[in-house]
């Protein structure tokens, strides 16, 4: 366990080491790559029973590659996974079978592969981070949040946090980049990703929301009653909240979307009576009292205030439909892979410095706390203990 910690530490060190050394880029460079590397040595180093997907379908696409005689004799193969179910490789998506089956060719070393697919997650959690400019000097903060929160998970759930990162990447484009660029690098991003997983579609709820809520002439605009001046993209983020919160009491209607956009899988794991998970708590609470502390320099200091907080609704009612089946759950990393943007804005909003710092010591306790709950306790994933491969 201690190792993910110390990973954790030593690679949030030299990012923040980096941030010192903004006019040698050549020296920030290279501390931020020896920083990212940290944890894609950890994912590629693991034994394959850490996560339960490895041994599911990564180690077996991989085996069928190296044993292929061609792309098509790679395309017949099939195995038994969970339940003994069949599972083949051609039920996946095209993007991430050809890169399994690329990096099996030219390096026959699964080890590599893992180490790849994590720099696929990483890089782009850092760079979209990197977009929000607000952030200047506090990515280490908000690396150290994707750390706590969702570094585990991506040891399972590969397929699906590769897209979830590449989107947050091209999300981060849209919401900072002014000009056209950042459109079309989230549809390009869109595009790729829907060929390395079909969840990737989600994103185009994450384009939608954006021009609801985050078009910057929404927050000139306001709402006057009586004597009371409503921001129009506050009332449309209770708005939103409060539409999401009905949807989520009669799942029936999240299914037909879910199926329109294509993602029958997904729907299948919600169909049932949706109740509310007690262990979400530990998200919630903590993170609402932080807004009520510190909400109102939040989204004063921050224009994409309202965005940011409408994310994180949604990722606590989506983990609600893991009452209904723990895959369930998953449908919500694309919206709470912001956290990592939102708690660290929100631990930073108070201008006091001391406040600050302290407001900063408590989120770090309560992300520690809630990894060693989910990841140590409950053992969420299969990825504690960690476990070192071995031939």
């Amino acid at each position: 366990m201690a190792i993910y910690l110390i990973s954790f530490g030593i690679s949030c060190f030299f990012i923040k080491i980096s941030e010192t050394f903004k006019k040698n880029k050549k020296i920030c460079f290279l501390l931020v790559i020896i920083g990212l590397l940290i944890p894609c040595l950890l994912a590629g180093m693991r034994n394959y029973k850490v996560g339960t997907d490895v041994n599911e379908y990564v180690k077996p696409m991989f085996n069928s590659a190296l044993n292929s005689n061609g792309y098509n004799d790679y395309l017949s193969k099939h195995w038994y996974g969970y339940r003994n179910k069949v599972r083949s490789v051609d039920e996946f998506e095209i993007g991430f079978r050809f890169l399994i089956y690329f990096v099996a060719k030219i390096t026959a070393n699964l080890q590599v592969l893992l180490f790849i697919i994590q720099l696929i997650i990483v890089l782009p959690i850092y760079y979209g981070l990197k977009k929000f400019k607000s952030l200047d000097n506090k990515v280490w903060f908000g690396m150290l949040v994707f750390y706590f929160m969702f570094y585990n998970i991506t040891l399972n759930a590969i397929r699906q946090f590769m897209v979830v990162s590449i989107m947050f990447w091209a999300s981060s484009s849209l919401i900072n980049d002014k000009n056209n660029r950042g459109k079309l690098r989230f549809f390009i991003s869109l595009i790729i990703s829907v060929f390395i997983h079909t969840s990737a579609l989600l994103a185009i709820l994450l384009y939608l929301i954006y021009l609801f809520i985050n078009r910057e002439n929404k927050n000139t605009k306001v709402i006057r009653l009586s004597q009371y001046v409503i921001p129009l993209n506050k009332v449309l983020t209770y708005a939103i909240i409060i539409l999401g919160t009905i949807i989520i009491m009669n799942s029936s209607v999240l299914v037909k979307l879910l199926n329109v956009l294509n993602l029958e899988s997904y729907s299948n794991y919600i169909e049932g009576e949706v109740t509310f998970v007690k262990s979400s708590l530990l998200k919630i609470l903590p993170i609402l009292i932080l807004l009520i502390l510190v909400g109102k320099d939040f989204v004063k200091r921050y224009k994409n205030a309202y965005f940011l907080i409408l994310m994180f609704a949604i990722d606590c009612l989506l983990t609600q439909f893991g009452s209904v089946s723990t895959y369930a759950g998953r449908i919500g990393y694309m919206f709470a892979v912001f956290n990592v943007a939102f708690f660290t804005k929100l631990a930073n909003s108070n201008k006091n410095r001391s406040t600050s710092i302290l407001i900063n010591v408590a989120l770090v306790v309560y992300m520690l706390f809630y990894w060693y709950y989910n990841f140590a306790v409950i053992g969420r994933g299969a990825t504690v203990p960690y476990i070192f491969y071995k031939k």
